[in-house]
């Protein structure tokens, strides 16, 4: 599981090379538009961080606990997953035959949590549990 709040943060993801470029991409992107909706495109890189805005993104990898995530959120100080209700859910098709699941959650009116997690090599578990709840029913739809 990574953490992206900041510039810092990016940076150590364009460095580890763990995601496919399109996938990157649209991380990337997902955070600098956060970070312009929030009014600071034009603020210095580094002094940027989104937890001070009540945002968190968060990578998940197929070797995370999906049952016991250290994240903190109202109830707990860990999510499960598969016993979560997010807000919403939707697969992203990306270049190069990738997609990538969304996740979003909502602890508040000023506290978000957005997960991204490749749809590829999955517990078919968790696929069927990100499949439903972002409206997906077919097989195809499923890889």
């Amino acid at each position: 599981m990574l953490t992206i709040l900041n510039h810092v943060h990016i940076k150590q993801l364009l460095e580890s090379s763990i995601l496919p470029a399109a996938s990157l991409h649209y991380i990337i992107t997902e955070f600098e538009t956060l970070k312009a909706m929030l009014h600071h495109d034009d603020c210095m890189p580094f002094s940027f961080s989104l937890d001070a805005h009540g945002y968190l993104l968060v990578l998940l990898e197929p070797r995370d606990n999906f049952h016991c995530l250290p994240i903190a959120n109202p109830r707990s100080s860990q999510i499960d997953l598969l016993e979560s209700n997010p807000e919403y859910v939707e697969l992203t098709t990306l270049p190069d035959e990738i997609s990538m699941y969304r996740i979003c959650f909502m602890f508040d009116n000023e506290s978000y949590l957005f997960m991204y997690i490749l749809n590829d090599s999955l517990d078919m578990k968790l696929v069927q549990w990100l499949a439903e709840r972002a409206g997906l029913s077919s097989a195809e739809e499923l890889q």
